[in-house]
């Protein structure tokens, strides 16, 4: 083995270990609903439902209803955990589900942590209520996050078509719906909770506690600890307490499950009981929240122990739709509300808008506020999911192609110029097989190199979700800035990079009878066209002189020195 060949072999195991220890460093940087989501755990100071999911009306067309988009609200940008770095989506951030259009809207929707469950009216042609389940899990890429199923929902066993569907809600352990049952005796009504294991759906009959006396409406809540089997009274007085079988709960005498509650004042009257008879009913810690529609304001209460507590008030479109998503595990509350555009906010054609002719996705505002003192977090249009916002995205993008132009136009007017290269004897022009193999090795160590800089392992580049979010460009951009960056040092003082070094080739420029290295500027400028401009620096396989336009401008060549016959092996 000769003294080059031994080089080689040593710069390839550098080459090979610097790369397995890469990919065995890359660490996953993890969304806040990786880590331990058990409740109580304190892992993530609670961040167990810190998922939001919405189902916002996504586009009408004509006079026909408007279709129904399912989005997730990631976790927000809260928790700091073991690697002592915050995580989570900023402020405003909704992600709608690229394939959840909905035909119809669902009558019911429960999520827990990032499990979301639907369901639907009974089929025209008979059967039972539909339920689809749908679950957002981390991408692997920073903190974004991915659909489960990839391309659709996945169909659970149907609830029983029979009785009415009161109350719907979802913990760790599963599923929950409360039916109000056909009864005998209207002052006695029946209530079965049914609660989904596995393939299908069981069912207990279930009693409110005594401790109300005008019940006017029996519903479930989620909450981290379980689901809560939630009655209201014509006073303004909320029993709550745990649905699933305790041992606190007890029997009456016929069978019937008791849950052990305790009494809190949600409305100050019987009035406004009355009035927010379908308010929105969630938990937060140990509190209870009413969030209802009154006069065309969003109303947020809290109950106490004596009287309830308004958190805060919202002006709600007349002809729109709002939704209220709880983030307990955040302490916050989402408010999203969309709304018929106006002729000049975006429908097109002559009709009004109320006419029903809106032909584009209805404009959408998301506010975040505190759950206990109210606090704005955040007012304004939703934000996409990503590491920078799309004009960032169209900035760089912009820039680049500027930059591209600047050298696309200076590498044409001097073309011609240092055509002529002379090798000294024995070098030769390099095989543009053997340089095509280099800048893939070059190429392929600044990728990696890039993913390790934003956290990804190298298999995240056959993740179709760091092409499409903002995160892919910013890896685009680091791979041209280290390939750049790299290329001019090394072939600038070494004449070699890594991939040249594995394939036996070099740049060099001739002076006199000699092939010197070419120095940091000519090494910068021939770079500048290789990363900047791709097709430029390819033109070196096609064009007879062997090289392209950036090192035609430097007086630059990329060469291999043949061995001589008979050097010992």
């Amino acid at each position: 083995m000769s003294a080059r060949q031994a080089r080689r072999l040593l710069v390839l195991a550098w080459a090979v270990m610097l790369t397995l220890a890469g990919i065995a460093r890359a660490q996953f940087i993890p969304g806040v609903g990786d880590a331990d989501e058990t409740p109580g755990s304190g892992t993530t100071s609670g961040l167990f439902d810190s998922h939001g999911w919405a189902v916002l009306p996504h586009t009408v067309t004509g006079d026909a209803p408007p279709a129904w988009r399912v989005v997730h609200l990631p976790p927000r940008r809260l928790a700091r955990l073991t690697d002592g770095k915050a995580h989570g989506a900023p402020d405003g951030t909704t992600r709608p589900l690229r394939f959840a259009t909905l035909p119809r809207e669902p009558i019911a929707l429960a999520a827990s942590g990032g499990r979301l469950a639907l369901v639907f009216p009974p089929r025209e042609e008979g059967g039972g209520r539909p339920v689809i389940t749908v679950s957002a899990r981390p991408s692997g890429v920073a903190d974004l996050w991915r659909d489960e199923p990839s391309q659709g929902f996945l169909l659970e066993p149907e609830l029983p078509p029979e009785g009415e569907l009161i109350g719907f809600a979802a913990d760790q352990r599963g599923l929950a719906a409360l039916f109000r049952e056909p009864s005998d005796d209207p002052d006695e009504p029946r209530y079965t909770l049914r609660t989904l294991h596995g393939a299908r759906w069981t069912s207990e009959e279930i009693r409110p506690p005594p401790m109300l006396a005008e019940i006017v409406r029996v519903t479930l809540a989620g909450s981290p600890s379980g689901v809560m089997l939630v009655t209201l009274d014509a006073e303004g007085w909320a029993a709550l307490g745990e649905a699933a079988p305790t041992a606190a709960a007890s029997s009456d005498p016929d069978g019937r499950i008791v849950p052990a509650a305790r009494r809190v004042r949600l409305f100050e009257s019987p009035a406004e009981a009355r009035r927010a008879s379908n308010a929105r009913l969630f938990t937060a810690g140990d509190d209870l929240f009413a969030a209802s529609a009154e006069r065309g304001r969003v109303v947020v209460v809290r109950a106490g122990e004596e009287s309830p507590v308004t958190v805060w008030t919202f002006d709600a479109p007349a002809d729109g739709v709002v939704s209220l998503i709880p983030s307990p595990g955040t302490g916050r509350a989402v408010l999203i509300a969309a709304s018929p555009p106006t002729s000049g906010e975006g429908a097109s054609g002559s009709e009004p808008a109320e006419t029903g002719s809106v032909r584009r996705g209805w404009p959408i505002r998301v506010v975040e506020r505190s759950l206990w003192t109210g606090q704005v977090f955040y007012d304004g249009p939703p934000v996409g999911p990503g590491l920078i916002s799309p004009h960032d995205v169209r900035l760089l993008l912009a820039g680049l192609l500027g930059l591209a132009a600047v050298v696309l136009v200076f590498v044409l007017r001097t073309e011609g110029k240092g055509a002529e290269f002379s090798l000294p004897e024995g070098l030769a022009m390099a095989e543009p097989g053997r340089r095509l193999i280099a800048s893939l090795i070059d190429t392929l160590l600044a990728l990696i190199i890039a993913l390790r800089f934003w956290g990804l392992s190298p298999g995240s580049i056959f993740e179709p979700d760091v092409w499409s979010s903002a995160v892919g460009v910013w890896v685009v951009m680091t791979l041209l800035g280290v390939g750049l960056g790299v290329g001019t040092l090394m072939e600038g003082l070494l004449g070699r990079t890594v991939g040249k070094m594995l394939t036996g080739c070099e740049v060099v420029r001739v002076e006199g009878d000699e092939a010197v290295t070419p120095g940091l500027w000519r090494a910068l400028v021939r770079n500048v066209v290789k990363w900047t401009l791709p097709p430029v620096g390819m033109l070196a396989f096609l064009d007879p002189s062997g090289r392209h336009r950036g090192e035609t401008l430097t007086g630059t060549g990329v060469v291999v020195r043949p061995e001589p016959d008979g050097e010992p092996e």
